[in-house]
């Protein structure tokens, strides 16, 4: 007789599966709250399995929390410089920014990281090295939107930094605001608009 068996899933789809297990019991019970055995039992697999691969609930959780980050600021990195138009530019990436911080994910994660920081100092810095790294792209594409649109120079960092701060400001009020999105699309329009009231005075 033929035994069927379940087909194991390989590494990536194995860790994929811990990551998102993980990032649902922090999200709901906090970093104190969420224990290793408990992940083991969502997951269907041993705590020992478990440890293989993360030592302690801390490289878990900081694992977990870097992958989010990454993904995060992979999906805010969109800035056309092919159109000589900045205020669409602008316009674009706000909301694309809006999109990405309306995401549960992205929530979920940030929540974490603002209640972990001053527990785990490494979170912060990692953070900082994330906003960092963004501020420097973003203000490489702003300044060749700004050159193929032959606007006057500027301190286009500080115009960078200023564009991030504003968007921010926007995923911290969705941190805030506990009550579901009516209306995603009219939200992250609004929000786009008030960015370009603010940042086109600049120019």
């Amino acid at each position: 007789m033929l035994m069927l068996t379940e087909k194991r899933p390989d590494e990536q789809e194995r860790l994929l599966q811990i990551h998102e297990t993980a990032l649902r019991a922090f999200e709901c019970n906090g970093y104190a709250g969420t224990s290793m055995t408990s992940i083991a039992h969502a997951i269907g697999g041993s705590k020992t399995t478990l440890y293989r691969r993360y030592p302690s609930k801390k490289e878990l959780f900081l694992a977990v929390l870097r992958t989010e980050m990454d993904r995060f600021f992979a999906s805010i990195r969109r800035f056309s410089t092919s159109q000589n138009d900045l205020a669409q530019s602008l316009y674009d990436h706000c909301q694309c920014f809006a999109r990405t911080a309306q995401s549960r994910d992205a929530i979920a994660v940030f929540r974490l990281v603002i209640a972990e920081c001053p527990r785990l100092p490494e979170l912060q810095s990692e953070y900082n090295a994330r906003v960092d790294n963004h501020i420097a792209t973003l203000t490489a594409a702003i300044e060749t939107c700004a050159q193929n649109a032959a606007l006057p120079p500027l301190n286009w960092n500080s115009a960078a930094r200023l564009l991030f701060d504003l968007n921010k400001n926007f995923l911290f009020n969705k941190l805030q605001d506990e009550t579901p999105i009516q209306d995603a699309a009219s939200e992250r329009d609004r929000h786009a608009k008030s960015v370009l009231d603010v940042f086109l005075t600049l120019i």
